[in-house]
């Protein structure tokens, strides 16, 4: 009831968005940076609208602070930018660990992770940070978790709250599928070797790729790119007017 009465609010009235915010997108966001003044607007405001509604928990650390919720907000509004849906309806709770962790049960650190079960997201601050210090290198662990994310919720939520045309994520997915296999066949020359490991990571290292490296992933793997665009509604070669279809 409080979400619907709030985007009816500021379906009304525009929002005040703090200063803070934009000093700390234009400073870290690449993406934020070439977007024009009007894309700029709508992604302030779905930024404003969207940590309404999420949870921070430091762990590590005594508070997580607005820089840090802007910078990971960020990437979701990031990744959802031309979809009508921007918002998280499973996975609203994040914990920000100071750097990466060790997890019970695997040898490497994790720089961060999604827990499908319960429900929540685990970041390393100091990975988020770096991953968009460089822009251009597809290393970017916010949007590879917010990717878990949205192919989780799609897969779970209900009509109205769809964030995936389901013809465009079988188009998708079934691209990916011979890409998967040509990774696992050592074939491949573009995507990380990790995007073999199943069509999970595939999705989210396309997710990475797609936004660090977009004209080369568009010139690379055209097929699989033009796919990835029709289902995001994005072509974040465009700079400063990504989204394709308005209001799609």
């Amino acid at each position: 009831m409080l979400e619907t009465l709030l985007h009816f609010w500021y379906s009304q009235f525009e929002p005040s968005i703090p200063e803070d915010y934009r000093l700390t997108l234009n400073r870290y966001s690449a993406y934020y940076r070439r977007l024009n003044a009007d894309n700029q607007q709508e992604f302030n405001r779905r930024l404003f609208l969207l940590l309404k509604f999420m949870n921070f928990i430091p762990r590590g650390f005594p508070k997580v602070s607005r820089e840090m919720k802007v910078i990971i907000g960020g990437a979701i509004i990031q990744a959802t930018f031309g979809l009508k849906e921007y918002r998280l309806k499973r996975f609203n709770t994040v914990y920000i660990l100071p750097q990466a962790y060790r997890y019970p049960g695997y040898s490497e650190a994790f720089l961060g992770h999604v827990d499908f079960s319960r429900q929540f997201i685990c970041l390393s601050w100091a990975d988020v940070r770096q991953g968009f210090h460089i822009p251009d290198d597809a290393v970017n662990v916010a949007l590879h978790e917010v990717a878990h994310c949205l192919e989780a919720e799609a897969r779970f939520s209900w009509l109205s709250r769809r964030f995936f045309d389901d013809a465009h994520w079988a188009s998708w997915a079934r691209r990916a599928a011979v890409k998967l296999a040509v990774i696992r066949n050592n074939e491949h020359r573009f995507l990380k070797t990790y995007a073999g490991r199943n069509m999970r990571e595939m999705f989210a290292v396309c997710i990475e790729t797609f936004f660090e490296k977009p004209e080369a992933f568009k010139t690379k793997l055209p097929g699989l790119y033009q796919a990835l665009s029709l289902l995001l509604n994005q072509d974040p070669a465009n700079g400063e007017d990504p989204v394709v279809v308005k209001g799609g």
